[in-house]
């Protein structure tokens, strides 16, 4: 009757999970699975990657999954589950309120996931920080399904939608503007105020034409993004273009891979511009990019400029190509130039010239002028100067160490007290003598390379009374002697040569 039905529904709301999946499958005439009932340890993870659950099984573990306790990570990827199983998944997840990592990779997301993923990713109580979608089946029309409800979550920060389909409508786009591929939603997504995101994973995917473009100018506004993973889509030569413009204005990226996008020489260059603008930066893959012999040159001129700030990696790149459309040339800049800025390439070769000149101690820039709105050229004042920081970005870590170090040592060499000073800081132990580990520590300090050799040979020289250690009077002989070298130690990494 109705009041015993009513009853065993109070009665099964009651029961642990464990024992809300054991009798959702009795009532299906399903054998329940070993791999859902047991956990060996207990654990704020919930493992259940490999073990081939199928859709059947996931709707009856969907009903009991959410009351498990405690759990902050799901992991069911790799399960043959479709959308059918994948829905009722996602839809019970909503109600695991310490729920901050989930992973439904290589499944099958379908129309009715995404539409799940939606409606959780849109609730103010999603407390979700990372979302693993890859090799999951994405279409542009899943992705901006669920992606547009990131515009006002700010939890999620990391998202990998690796290995889909994003820009498979790409085509079908030119011909019906209405429709949203995954990489324009991405897009509108990275150029919104409510943005969170700080880890974009989106290679292996066939992001291109606009929707790459669009996807790389929305860098120039987002102020979140730290690591971006574009490698294996077709950025192209336009796409590229974008993306470098983009770098000169953003000021959060940090890592950026785009290894294998077709990233000719003309992208490779305004690449290089935004990095050089690009404070932000510190390491970038354009593995396996047909970046031709200029963009090659372009690359091999960042060191000079940016120092260690920016680990670059091009290998596999082709650069015997030369490209036509470039016509840019590195190795002959002293000729005129008629340039229009509000054209990325044009402008990313100003960027490139005037470091160069600036750099180089023989060139100058005999006139320069620019054309006002009323089409009339006016004189333009550009003046070389150097800028001394002690504190630069272009700089890292053990840089900035060696700045420092360098500095007090410059400073001490006309102050006996400071050297007096400097000298009791490394001495360690106080006994008034510097032995091999306290001098070695020394010599890091400025940015030597301490090897035992070079080590041995410098106490072989100053140890005046071959005590085997280095005292005061041998320590300020040492500074004095390397005074010269260390000024040009310092000048080389504080003063920058700049046009203004």
């Amino acid at each position: 009757d109705s009041s015993t039905t009513a009853g065993n529904a109070d009665e099964s709301n009651s029961w642990s999970p464990r024992s809300q999946y054991i009798d959702a499958c009795i009532r299906k005439q399903l054998n329940p699975r070993l791999s859902l009932l047991l956990r060996k340890n207990f654990s704020k993870r919930l493992a259940l990657q490999h073990h081939g659950i199928g859709d059947e099984m996931a709707i009856l573990f969907s009903q009991a999954i959410e009351n498990i306790p405690f759990i902050q990570s799901l992991n069911i990827a790799d399960n043959n589950l479709t959308d059918k199983g994948l829905g009722p998944i996602v839809s019970a997840v909503t109600g695991m309120a310490e729920l901050i990592d989930l992973n439904l990779s290589y499944n099958v997301i379908g129309p009715n996931a995404a539409t799940c993923l939606s409606s959780y990713l849109s609730s103010p109580f999603c407390p979700l920080q990372r979302l693993v979608l890859r090799r999951a089946d994405v279409d542009d029309g899943e992705c901006e399904r669920f992606v547009t409800s990131l515009k006002t979550n700010r939890y999620l920060t990391e998202l990998d939608l690796s290995e889909n389909l994003l820009g498979s409508s790409e085509q079908l786009n030119t011909v019906m503007p209405d429709i949203t591929t995954g990489g324009e939603a991405l897009a509108e997504l990275l150029s919104s105020d409510g943005c969170a995101l700080q880890t974009l994973k989106l290679g292996w995917n066939m992001i291109r034409l606009d929707s790459a473009i669009q996807l790389c100018q929305s860098l120039s506004v987002n102020k979140t993004l730290t690591y971006l993973d574009l490698s294996f889509n077709a950025l192209g030569c336009q796409g590229g273009i974008a993306l470098g413009s983009s770098l000169q204005d953003n000021k959060t990226l940090r890592s950026l891979l785009i290894a294998n996008n077709a990233i000719d020489s003309m992208a490779c260059l305004t690449i290089c511009a935004g990095i050089l603008q690009n404070e932000a930066l510190r390491m970038i893959n354009i593995d396996g990019n047909p970046i031709g012999d200029e963009g090659a040159r372009a690359l091999m001129l960042l060191p000079t400029m940016v120092g260690n700030r920016v680990e670059i990696s091009a290998a596999s790149c082709n650069i015997t190509i030369r490209d036509g459309k470039c016509w840019f040339d590195s190795g002959n800049i002293l000729r005129s130039f008629e340039l229009k800025l509000n054209d990325p390439f044009h402008r990313a070769v100003a960027i490139i010239v005037i470091q160069l000149v600036a750099v180089h101690q023989s060139y100058l820039i005999a006139h320069s002028e620019w054309l006002d709105e009323n089409g009339k050229w006016q004189n333009l004042e550009l003046t070389e100067k150097v800028v001394v920081d002690y504190d630069s970005k272009r700089l890292d870590a053990n840089q900035i160490k060696s700045v420092k170090s360098l500095r007090r040592v410059v400073e001490s060499n006309d102050n006996v007290h400071k050297a007096a000073q400097l000298f009791a800081d490394i001495d360690k132990d106080g006994s008034g003598q510097l032995d091999e580990k306290e001098f070695a520590q020394l010599l890091e300090s400025l940015g030597y390379e301490a090897t035992e050799e070079k080590i041995s040979e410098i106490m072989d020289e100053y140890d005046i009374n071959q005590g085997g250690y280095i005292e005061l009077p041998e320590f300020l002989l040492f500074m004095r002697n390397q005074l010269k070298e260390i000024s040009l130690k310092l000048k080389e990494l504080t003063e920058f040569p700049i046009i203004s």
